[in-house]
């Protein structure tokens, strides 16, 4: 017995909502410590440590600059690596979670459309993509993002969509890194299960 597209979205409509609702917390910790990275005196900070720090390798003239503070800009360099750390700590969370929303709706129209799903062509025109193959290649990605490379096909689709929207979606600037998050938050636009089952509908109803 087999289950239909529809009745499969259906069934995960508990589990999506339960997602949205673990990304909502995670990307709520990711605001509130990006709050506290010292952003202000940042750029101050690192120039004038470049600096200090590369004359001293000149001269080893610990003393060139009356107005350095050393301790201050260590100071701003702990509470940065600190706040920095945490971050990527839940970006990565959030990530896995943004993947399994990949995963899901991947699953969906492969019920659908079979082998056929990621060129189906059905959904949304994003990027001059349809939103059916990006969910593939991006579901492919955040399932295999840790080995390095990516199918021709991937590339593909990913290499369209830094055309459009920059270099935080070029494989080969983000060697290693899952996007999931960075194509479901401002590609698919994802952000709540309402709009994540009005992509899927759209595409495994036809």
């Amino acid at each position: 017995m087999t289950i239909s597209a529809i009745e499969y979205l259906k069934q995960t409509q508990d589990t999506i909502e339960h997602i949205f609702y673990a990304i909502n917390i995670e990307e709520e910790k990711i605001n509130d410590t990006a709050k506290g990275l010292p952003i202000k005196t940042e750029g101050l900070i690192l120039r004038r440590a470049r600096e200090h720090f590369y004359k001293n390798y000149l001269s080893m003239d610990n003393n060139f600059d009356d107005h350095f503070d050393e301790r201050q800009i260590m100071d701003q360099f702990v509470k940065f690596a600190k706040s920095s750390s945490l971050i990527v700590a839940h970006e990565i969370t959030v990530g896995i979670l943004y993947g399994t929303l990949l995963q899901i709706a991947k699953q969906a129209i492969s019920i659908a459309h079979k082998a056929g799903g990621r060129n189906c062509g059905l959904g949304r025109e994003i990027a001059g993509l349809s939103a059916s193959q990006i969910v593939w290649d991006a579901r492919n990605q955040a399932l295999h993002f840790e080995e390095g490379q990516a199918k021709p096909k991937t590339k593909e689709t990913f290499n369209q969509l830094a055309s459009v929207y920059g270099d935080d979606f070029t494989l080969e600037e983000n060697t290693g890194v899952n996007l999931a998050r960075n194509v479901v938050r401002n590609i698919l636009e994802w952000n709540n299960a309402e709009l994540f089952y009005s992509d899927l509908y759209s595409i495994v109803e036809k």
